[in-house]
């Protein structure tokens, strides 16, 4: 399957993944699948773009485009450090504790 859309597209280099399902027999779906699993790279074919999952944009790998692929990266960025901060404001001082300071009410 992989190899006769890979065929398909040397031959036709301007095709959108509708003329490639299309000529192939393969289903739309599964060529966007490939595309995003990064078995089908399309570095010399530019209307070969499907719609990002975020936004609706064209892109042609993954299942964002660029522009949300960093706003989701800076969010998650932003995320993690308020995590890290808030986890160190709530942990104990350093140090342990042994058999002999449970109990104990200094």
């Amino acid at each position: 399957m992989l190899t006769e859309i890979r065929n398909f597209l040397r031959k036709n280099k301007l095709a959108n993944i509708a003329e490639v399902a299309e000529g192939t027999h393969v289903e739309y779906e599964i060529i966007v699948d490939m595309i995003r699993d990064g078995r089908l790279i399309l570095r010399n074919h530019p209307n070969m773009s499907y719609a990002c999952e975020r936004c609706g944009k064209p892109t042609q790998s993954g299942r964002f485009c660029g522009r949300c692929t960093q706003e989701l990266a800076r969010s998650l960025s932003a995320a993690s450090a308020e995590l890290r901060e808030k986890n160190a404001q709530t942990k104990p001082g350093k140090g342990f504790y042994s058999r002999n300071d449970v109990g104990r009410l200094d």
